[in-house]
């Protein structure tokens, strides 16, 4: 991802609803993993996460810059369904 130009990204996680919808079969206790790369190229372009509804985010939201920063420019968030329309998403690395 890239935010572009000089702005900071604020990107939202799909809700509940959409990922059950996508992932119809999820059972309660489920799990998959999502990996993000930033390749925002400012010192500005640092991603930040947000959950969306239904959802809940546990540990760091943001993903760095990758000209600036040398560590946390990528992330990998574990989505754990926990209810209908309702997961907690993690970031494990």
């Amino acid at each position: 991802m890239d935010s572009g130009g000089t702005d900071a990204g604020a990107y939202v996680f799909p809700t509940g609803a959409l990922l059950d919808a996508a992932f119809s079969s999820l059972k309660v206790g489920s799990t998959f993993d999502c990996s993000f790369i930033n390749i925002g190229d400012n010192a500005a372009n640092d991603v930040v996460f947000t959950a969306g509804t239904g959802n809940t985010l546990v540990g760091n939201d943001t993903i760095q810059d990758s000209l600036t920063k040398t560590s946390n420019t990528s992330g990998t968030f574990r989505f754990r369904k926990t209810g209908d329309a309702a997961y907690s998403i993690y970031r494990v690395a």
